[in-house]
């Protein structure tokens, strides 16, 4: 296992043999193991100090990773109630749509029943009262949700 930083590496496995000399039995031995240990940090680029906070830093890491889990999961709750209440809006726009398809087609055969011509069903509508500023308003606020809907889903 190594540790990264800015200037080069630092073999942890190395460190650890090395590190096991230090307790021989010839004094020699053992100096040449601690010098050669220092050297080894130095050279990576790191101290003691961040040798021996290594797993300081790692649990450091994981606590932000956590924290940052916690944010998306918070994200996605809200995410998946957005859609859901989107997915509602769709279906009473379907649903209101059919409903004015309905009345369009039995408008239509009432008319071809009553004339034996087809005429436009939106005119007709509108001279038989059907089709009024009130009726009209629910519908285009329909169309206006719907366009803002699939506009917010890009």
């Amino acid at each position: 296992m190594t540790a990264t930083t800015g200037s080069g590496e630092l073999d942890r496995e190395r460190l650890a043999k090395v590190l096991a000399m230090i307790g021989s039995s010839y004094d020699g031995e053992a100096l040449a193991a601690a010098r050669m240990a220092d050297s080894l940090i130095r050279e990576s680029g790191l101290t003691w100090q961040l040798v021996l906070k290594y797993d300081s830093i790692a649990e450091d890491a994981a606590r932000q990773l956590l924290a940052e889990n916690e944010v998306l999961r918070c994200q996605a709750v809200t995410d998946r109630q957005i859609i859901a209440r989107y997915a509602g809006a769709h279906e009473e726009l379907h649903a209101a749509n059919e409903e004015l398809h309905r009345q369009i087609r039995a408008h239509e055969e009432w008319r071809a029943a009553r004339y034996s011509s087809p005429v436009d069903p939106l005119s007709l509508a509108v001279e038989k009262g059907l089709l009024t500023a009130i009726t009209c308003v629910p519908f285009f606020g329909m169309i206006v949700f719907g366009i803002v809907y699939l506009l917010s889903i890009r």
